[in-house]
């Protein structure tokens, strides 16, 4: 009787949920909110909840919603939810990103409450019983990721459909963006816009060494909450699908390694020392006879030991698998985007800190809103 369907859905208004053959808005009796429904009842309304998010430098942030019916944000909300709450009518898609440059490396999807999918409620001719229901959440990302582990679902090597289970999924890479990169065509197989369940460790090894540096590509992680209920009410009771979860909920963490792993160098030996070091500033020590120049990549191989003795350019990426050590001569700064060490850098030890006078930094170089280094 408030709405005029039975089994009918008030929420409040919200431009994403303008789907003209199911919702109405800008109603006298329902000023300020949308209603959803149909003759036959079988419109059903829930909130998807985004929360347990990290970093936890987007909480507070405001998220913006995109479907085929409009677009809107939803605010970060405090208490009680602590997440975002976000009104979905079920059989839609919402396209979904948090309002900042950086991205989610974790997040949790809560689709609805449980007995209010699966058991029967109302009276009467207003007796409203389960049924299927299922939406599609694309979650965009910025910079390149590997793969995305799922507390439950199956990762796909396709776009997901309603039928699959719930919490499959899949990632794409924006052709757009990887078209500037030359890619081999094994490469570019994987950045062409389909989905995939992995983008590879190959990819991303071309990606980095690219001369001149771009952007790296954006992406989607899709997944589907498929919501399946089995009985009829009156000979075997309603209830969910065997294989649903008993909590509709499903997280996400974002993966740089592949499904095996990093690929990783030998590992250091133990007893390792700088007896046979050589200088940074030595151009023949270095693969292609030249010190390392602005924005290249730069790679200590596990059996090397390179002691700095210069302030180097900005460079973009220093892998370290063997020894780095800063002269204990000469006050010097390592400049760079990122670092990975596998092996050691030595800055001065414990019992033999470097001496008076010298210094060694290390400065890290990129803007405050660049994309995240997972």
């Amino acid at each position: 009787t408030l709405t005029g369907y039975p089994n009918g859905f008030v929420a409040w208004d919200e431009p994403f949920n303008h789907f003209a053959d199911v919702c109405q808005w800008g109603l006298l009796e329902h000023a300020n909110g949308v209603v959803c429904g149909a003759a036959d009842g079988s419109v059903r309304v829930r909130r998807l909840l985004f929360d347990r998010g990290l970093p936890w430098q987007l909480d507070g942030k405001w998220m913006n919603i995109q479907t085929q019916a409009g677009s809107g944000q939803i605010k970060f909300d405090w208490v009680p939810f602590y997440g975002w709450p976000v009104p979905v009518v079920d059989g839609k898609v919402y396209d979904v990103r948090v309002d900042d440059s950086n991205d989610f490396q974790r997040l949790r999807l809560n689709y609805g409450v449980w007995d209010h999918i699966f058991l029967e409620h109302g009276w009467h001719y207003t007796r409203a019983t389960p049924k299927n229901e299922f939406v599609f959440v694309h979650i965009n990302f910025t910079s390149w990721r590997n793969h995305f582990d799922s507390s439950l679902g199956w990762r796909l090597g396709r776009k997901p459909e309603a039928s699959d289970a719930f919490g499959s999924h899949a990632l794409l890479l924006w052709a757009d963006m990887c078209e500037p990169y030359n890619l081999s065509k094994r490469a570019a197989k994987i950045c062409d816009g389909q989905y995939t369940n992995e983008t590879g460790w190959d990819l991303k090894k071309e990606l980095e060494e690219h001369l001149p540096r771009l952007p790296e590509p954006d992406g989607r992680l899709t997944t589907v909450l498929t919501a399946r209920v089995v009985g009829n009410g009156n000979t075997t009771p309603y209830g969910p699908e065997p294989g649903m979860p008993s909590a509709v909920g499903q997280t996400f963490w974002a993966k740089e390694c592949p499904v095996a792993g990093c690929p990783t160098p030998a590992p250091l030996p133990i007893n390792s020392d700088c007896e046979n070091s050589r200088l940074w500033s030595d151009a023949a020590g270095w693969p292609n006879g030249k010190v390392p120049g602005a924005w290249e990549n730069v790679v200590i191989g596990v059996d090397e030991c390179v002691v700095l003795d210069i302030d180097t350019p900005e460079l973009y990426w220093v892998t370290v698998e063997g020894i780095l050590e800063f002269s204990r001569e000469h006050t010097t700064t390592l400049s760079l985007h990122a670092m990975k060490v596998w092996g050691r850098v030595m800055i001065g030890t414990y019992d033999n800190p470097l001496p008076a006078g010298v210094r060694a930094q290390i400065v890290l170089y990129g803007e405050e809103q660049d994309h995240t280094v997972i």
